[in-house]
């Protein structure tokens, strides 16, 4: 617990030293996340979506914004750490002393995220909708637990074959495709976010609050859960294969 926080305090004094630049950068990012609600009204009053009002709609991107800047903020800088160690070629001196995959992983702190919890926040309030709380917890929980996953895979991934990232920007798009209701898209897309579940970051989480109905997502809360284990188990195998440039 002691090394966590001193991990969080070195991360914060880093953001602190750049405060210049992070504060631009958090301020136009919150003004994106404030604005595109009113992108998001602007497109319902065209395409109306059967079953769902605007004001829900609204609500689910709040929560999309609270689960994956929560998620950004304490533990996907770790992605980007462990690439910047992997291609300076330093990743030997993290296995010479081996540690396990939870003081490797550890947590960080990216201050930038924070806007993205702030806005979602701000528009979870204003668009504030009656349901069942604790459905909004598993959900969301089991959200963040695929979006670490997924930070692990392409951690794996990297150490194989280098240069992975665009997996990452491919997910994004299926990331924002899950703060809307999932009706709206093709069948094969629909059992794509439900089976790799990206539909647990904003809409599973959503849906079931407002419905009080986790059923549908049963088999996007155990693909979370097996796509976690074994995330972990190929990033260990990962490691054991690694060898440097030298040999």
């Amino acid at each position: 617990m002691n090394s966590i926080i001193e991990k969080l305090k070195i991360d914060f004094k880093w953001a602190m030293a750049s405060r210049a630049s992070i504060l631009m950068l958090s301020v136009s990012f919150i003004i994106y996340d404030i604005l595109y609600p009113a992108l998001i009204y602007g497109i319902y009053q065209k395409y109306r979506i059967p079953g769902w009002d605007v004001s829900q709609i609204l609500f689910m991107y709040g929560i999309f914004l609270i689960v994956l800047g929560t998620n950004e903020l304490f533990l996907n800088s770790f992605r980007w750490e462990f690439l910047d160690v992997l291609r300076s070629g330093h990743l030997d001196y993290w296995l010479v002393r081996p540690k396990s995959i939870l003081k490797m992983r550890g947590i960080s702190l990216f201050i930038p995220s924070l806007n993205d919890v702030v806005a979602g926040i701000i528009i979870t309030t204003l668009f504030f909708q009656h349901g069942n709380l604790l459905n909004l917890i598993i959900l969301s929980i089991s959200g963040i637990l695929f979006l670490e996953s997924f930070n692990l895979w392409i951690v794996s991934f990297s150490i194989k074959y280098i240069s992975v990232n665009n997996l990452w920007y491919v997910g994004q798009n299926f990331m924002d495709a899950s703060h809307w209701p999932i009706k709206i898209f093709p069948n094969w897309i629909k059992i794509f976010i439900l089976t790799i579940p990206f539909v647990l970051i904003s809409y599973g989480p959503t849906y079931a609050y407002l419905f009080n109905d986790t059923g549908k997502f049963s088999i996007s809360i155990i693909s979370s859960i097996i796509l976690f284990i074994s995330s972990i188990i190929y990033f260990k195998h990962s490691l054991k294969k690694y060898s440097s440039a030298g040999g």
